[in-house]
């Protein structure tokens, strides 16, 4: 009876064995093959065994003894040379106990950043969202801190998303196109959320306001400027505070993140761009060869006029906001778009709609010469070009954005501090295309790779 039960648990595992191969050769096997075949891989080099060496290679044992012996003799790291020598490779495989595989290697480009593609649009957003809110509500929500895991302050980006990208529509997904003749639900949720979330933070620094002197709130704020603040002194109204303090962030979070996303993007495409901005951050800062994160003052920023001239000739060609429109209150004459040949003075009834395409008006070429869907940051520093409204990349007149400073050296600052320290290696081969939003982002993201220029890391 026990050798029955014997032999059935060994025709078991045998089977279980079997089984475990075959969908390992289907599932992972198969994913590795292609993967060695997509990038020619060759096995690396076994090392030979000289120890008992028809039994301990299976399980990895004469790599174990043979270590065992060096650490008795303190000789662990020079038997090391000795081993690659033997297997005439500077990468030798092992395998420990016939399961685990272990590689060792001393060749410098195995070990060096390899420059893996990394997304920044999604890490700009963050960036923006932690800055906006610190200058906004005194308070950062730290989205780029990994360490704390919030998911009020998650759930509040989420619902601030979807609230802000007119083209989702829950509806969609089970109605198709007529699911944008209905009511959004999901929209209405995000919305509420939102203004809970920022009538909370208004409520606690409303009683700490109430509750403190100026002079204790002057503390509190440590030479800071608090947008919060600075509304509790017009008003108490928690409805209009909430307004200004969502329409700013608003305007202050996305716009910014995109024109990051879309320079920095660039400029992985653009490496005689980067060599020569990176040149001029080096002379303007008397940069040493260590890249630390340094203080920026804005004099040096603003004395940066290359990185200025990217920073246009990006806004140039991609537009954060494409388009934009004003109503007219009352009958209005435009100076031309009449005729037939659009030069004529042109009738604008009251109530109604003037849209002025701002991704059309940067590309014309009677503006921005032959060349104008090409990037060329060489064209701002020309001093030809004869603007006047053919550029507005933050509108104009009395509804100027009133953030286009702020923003411009959020920029600039963001900007210096990872060129200095990265190299940009271009990932994303594809034309850039837009995202519509509120704004126009990236669809492709800012997918680059980066190689520390830092030395010692």
């Amino acid at each position: 009876m026990a050798i029955i039960s014997f032999t059935n648990v060994a025709i078991s595992l045998a089977a279980l064995y079997v089984a475990t191969r075959i969908y390992y050769t289907a599932t992972t096997g198969a994913h590795r093959r292609a993967l060695s075949k997509k990038h020619g891989c060759l096995p690396a080099p076994q090392r030979q065994n000289t120890v008992f060496p028809s039994f301990l290679p299976t399980f990895g044992l004469d790599f174990i003894v043979s270590r065992y012996r060096n650490f008795k003799s303190h000789t662990v790291l020079q038997a090391w040379p000795a081993a690659r020598s033997a297997a005439h490779s500077h990468t030798i495989h092992f395998t420990l106990f016939g399961l685990k595989d272990l590689f060792i290697t001393d060749e410098p480009e195995n070990v060096k950043c390899d420059g893996s593609e990394v997304d920044l649009q999604p890490l700009f957003h963050e960036l923006t969202m932690d800055i906006a809110t610190e200058f906004l509500f005194g308070r950062s929500m730290n989205m780029l801190d990994r360490t704390v895991e919030r998911t009020d302050v998650r759930e509040f980006v989420e619902a601030f998303e979807y609230a802000g990208d007119p083209m989702l529509n829950e509806n969609q997904e089970r109605w198709g196109w007529l699911g944008l003749f209905m009511k959004d639900g999901k929209r209405e949720r995000c919305i509420e959320y939102m203004n809970e979330f920022t009538d909370k933070l208004i409520e606690e620094e409303l009683a700490l306001h109430q509750a403190n002197s100026k002079d204790e709130m002057k503390a509190k704020k440590d030479g800071r400027y608090i947008f919060l603040y600075e509304l509790f002194l017009a008003t108490q109204d928690k409805t209009v505070i909430r307004s200004e303090l969502l329409n700013i962030l608003l305007a202050g979070r996305d716009t910014t993140a995109a024109l990051l996303s879309n320079l920095l993007w660039e400029l992985s495409r653009q490496p005689e761009m980067l060599s020569r901005l990176r040149l001029e951050i080096a002379q303007i800062l008397c940069d040493d060869d260590d890249y630390r994160p340094r203080v920026l003052t804005y004099e040096e920023l603003k004395s940066l006029k290359y990185l200025r001239a990217l920073i246009n000739e990006s806004q140039r060609l991609y537009p954060i906001v494409p388009a934009n429109s004003r109503s007219a209150h009352h009958d209005t004459i435009l100076p031309r778009g009449g005729g037939p040949d659009g030069t004529q003075p042109l009738l604008v009834p009251k109530g109604s709609y003037v849209m002025y395409h701002s991704w059309g008006m940067h590309r014309r070429t009677d503006i921005f010469g032959e060349d104008a869907d090409v990037f060329d940051p060489e064209r701002w520093l020309k001093g030809n070009l004869r603007l006047g409204w053919g550029y507005i990349p933050f509108s104009g007149g009395p509804r100027v954005c009133i953030g286009q400073n702020f923003a411009l050296t959020e920029v600039m600052f963001v900007v210096v501090q990872l060129v200095r320290r990265f190299d940009l290696v271009q990932k994303d081969f594809e034309a850039w295309r837009e995202k519509l939003t509120i704004i126009a982002v990236g669809d492709g993201g800012c997918k680059v790779g980066l190689l520390n220029r830092r030395k010692g890391t």
